[in-house]
């Protein structure tokens, strides 16, 4: 049924790796706010050559994408719960950037939280688009903290996460908590619901 089944991106949506991110820039005197992928280019473009960009954020990644910052690094507030709720209407797909091999580290995390049972499945977006891995995989919904990862519309449904900025395309909800994500499907939910009734 494809309405039932949904996807979130795990670092920074999930997993609160933004502030370790966050952090990492500062101690090299670098600030930032927000730490997806594009808001990091978008930030040191002006002052800095793509190439340095590149070599800044290899390194950033990793050092921040291991076991040992993983298992200091808390759920985003409110992430835990509403997953819980979320996962009794839907199934739940993780699709991060993530290679499979770090998969293990994200499993043991999620147990760490008690919502291994509440995932389907993690999938990981390396080579891929992660708006063709939902249709692949019949998604209708992706909630990811990286434009980059939501324009060019090819799903249902895409939410920006954790992102105070104006965005130019109407169809994308930008939303900063995830009470707003619960909000969001309800009312998805209700207007599917009366949509099926007119048909």
């Amino acid at each position: 049924m494809k309405d039932n089944k949904i996807a979130f991106d795990f670092d920074g949506v999930i997993a609160n790796t933004t502030k370790m991110k966050i952090k990492w820039f500062k101690k090299r005197n670098i600030k930032i706010k927000t730490s997806d992928k594009t808001s990091i280019y978008n930030i040191l473009g002006p002052n800095m050559d793509k190439n340095r960009i590149d070599e800044i954020y290899k390194k950033m990644s990793k050092d921040i994408f291991t076991k040992e910052v993983l298992d200091k690094t808390k759920p985003v507030r409110g992430a835990v719960r509403i997953l819980k709720k979320l996962s009794k209407q839907y199934e739940i797909y993780i699709i991060t950037a993530r290679p499979e091999k770090m998969f293990p580290d994200i499993e043991s995390w999620l147990k760490k939280y008690n919502i291994e049972k509440d995932i389907t499945k993690v999938i990981s977006s390396t080579g891929k688009e992660k708006q063709d891995i939902c249709n692949e995989n019949n998604i209708f919904l992706l909630c990811d903290d990286d434009i980059r990862h939501l324009t060019n519309k090819k799903i249902q449904v895409r939410m920006l996460f954790k992102n105070n900025k104006k965005i130019r395309d109407d169809d994308i909800i930008s939303l900063n908590t995830w009470r707003r994500v619960k909000i969001e499907l309800e009312r998805n939910r209700r207007k599917s619901k009366s949509k099926s009734r007119i048909l």
